[in-house]
């Protein structure tokens, strides 16, 4: 029963396929969102390239490669998911954050919920390369 539980929300929060959507290419980021997100998706652009600026004078070795970066709004969530398998990946769910809720104290609350995603690359490099032998 918790598996089909599981299940449903993970799917719940996906975003669908069959939406028009328009992908941005920065120095370090691959920015796709629907296409009536561009001007948020834009904002996490920006947003992501100086998390990533912040992060690189931090953290050594900064990953190789475009970071995929997905930013959507099917969710009913203020969040964020990231991992390194296959890609460097980071999901952002762009719903605003509840008031009362922690998040919504803070007016940068898109750049808060990308710095933390991309730490989270960021260290699993990092903890892949020390780990080598």
């Amino acid at each position: 029963m918790a598996v089909v539980a599981c299940a449903s929300m993970v799917r719940a929060q996906t975003s669908p396929p069959d939406l028009a959507y328009r992908t941005i290419e920065t120095a370090h980021f691959k920015v796709t969102f629907p296409r009536e997100l561009e001007p948020l998706g834009r904002v996490a652009a920006v947003s992501a390239e100086r998390a990533f600026s912040v992060l690189r004078d931090s953290f050594l070795p900064p990953p190789a490669g475009p970071i995929e970066l997905l930013v959507t709004d099917h969710s009913d969530l203020s969040n964020g998911s990231a991992g390194i398998f296959p890609a460097n990946r980071i999901i952002v769910w762009v719903q605003p954050p509840l008031e009362g809720l922690a998040l919504s104290h803070y007016d940068d609350w898109l750049d808060l919920v990308i710095m933390h995603e991309l730490a989270h690359i960021f260290t699993s490099i990092a903890q892949a390369h020390w780990e080598q032998p």
